[in-house]
């Protein structure tokens, strides 16, 4: 595999690394194999998991548990080269479900963390104790494979962390932050870096002020949030963005507009910047969801108007969040889509496997249209 110039829509499957700690090396191939030939050409998923209450756990220990966390790690980068995908794998979450900033904090002495704890990014132990562990991980040598992490070819990019925002931290002690956490995963890793953040701004610069303010969308430019799309471009390779109108609050009858902005608008900023853009997380809630506007049909139609979208205004990769395997609960997240044995890929117990694919098919034609991303 090579980082010759490609386009794809990719699969969220943040779960692989748990099945595989567990023993359930068949869901990792289910998942794998049915993206795969959707023509997902990669696979995000989680290189983390900091729950110390999980059997899974990977952060290192006294107790020998996080052997079994790494080792189901190393299984999901064999099983991904067996399948022909490729991987984007964040290194740290900024929410709580596996641990995250919280669980850092509170492991270097701070007992009242909350999620998305500030401290993650300033305090000088936790910070240390955070990227030795990445460099650790990024060092290890895969069991299975006999490949170092950070030498893989099957990883395509390493996220400094899934979805930050910064709050409460300065620009420039956020800044500092990704430079260093950057400049720790280049020491010990050849492949791409990305930020792995939802894109927000700390202005209207480069968007639709008047747009975003009508859409009630003007928390995503706030100037205090810390986080900035495009402060943050010069210190990564791949620029990340996440599109989730309904949980941002837009105005009723906006949804649809506001993730083409989105998109659009990210993308011109990312390529006047030299960087390709990955949107690697968008959604509308399920029926189930207690903020969902929208039955099938229409989701099917926004999703597919993004998709179109984002294949027009270039970006390198997009895919929607979160792909099940067959026993994995519908119940278990708020936009969850299959493609379930036995069953016609259109067939709304998918519910968007065929727009994937057809996404993908399109994207596959075009991959030659965007240069590759480079160090």
């Amino acid at each position: 595999m090579t980082d010759a110039p490609f386009r794809f829509v990719l699969g969220n499957a943040f779960y692989l690394q748990e099945e595989a700690a567990r023993g359930r090396i068949d869901r990792v191939d289910e998942v794998l194999g049915k993206l795969a030939r959707l023509g997902c050409k990669v696979v995000r998923t989680w290189a983390f998991n900091d729950d110390p209450q999980k059997d899974s756990a990977i952060r290192r220990s006294a107790d020998g548990v996080e052997e079994v966390g790494l080792r189901g790690l190393d299984v999901v980068l064999d099983r991904a080269r067996a399948h022909g995908v490729r991987l984007i794998l964040p290194l740290v979450d900024y929410w709580g479900s596996y641990g995250g900033t919280r669980q850092w904090c509170r492991w270097l002495g701070h007992g009242d963390a909350i999620e998305g704890d500030p401290r993650f990014f300033v305090d000088a132990a936790v910070r240390r104790a955070y990227f030795a562990h990445v460099a650790a991980l990024l060092s290890r040598h895969n069991e299975r494979t006999g490949l170092r992490y950070g030498e893989d070819p099957v990883v395509y990019a390493w996220e400094l962390m899934n979805e930050p925002r910064g709050v409460g931290v300065a620009p420039e002690a956020w800044l500092a932050w990704v430079r260093d956490a950057a400049t720790v995963v280049r020491s010990h890793a050849t492949q791409l870096v990305s930020l792995g953040d939802e894109g927000q701004q700390r202005s209207f610069e480069g968007h639709d002020e008047a747009f975003w303010r009508r859409a009630n969308g003007a928390h995503l430019f706030a100037a205090d949030q810390g986080a900035s799309f495009s402060a943050s471009l010069d210190l990564v390779d791949v620029a990340s963005a996440h599109l989730y109108p309904e949980k941002a609050g837009i105005t009723p009858g906006l949804e649809r507009e506001a993730g083409v902005r989105w998109i659009v608008e990210h993308a011109a900023i990312a390529r006047a910047a030299g960087k390709p853009l990955i949107v690697g997380e968008f959604g509308l809630g399920n029926e189930r969801a207690s903020f969902a506007r929208f039955p099938l049909p229409q989701r099917r139609a926004i999703y597919r108007t993004w998709l179109g979208a984002a294949i027009r205004a270039g970006v390198a990769g997009i895919g929607p969040w979160l792909f099940h395997h067959d026993d994995r609960p519908d119940t278990w997240d708020d936009f969850a889509w299959y493609v379930r044995d036995g069953v016609p890929l259109g067939s709304p117990k998918n519910r968007y496997a065929d727009l994937v694919r057809d996404a993908a098919d399109e994207m596959a034609e075009v991959s030659q249209s965007i240069p590759p991303p480079s160090r």
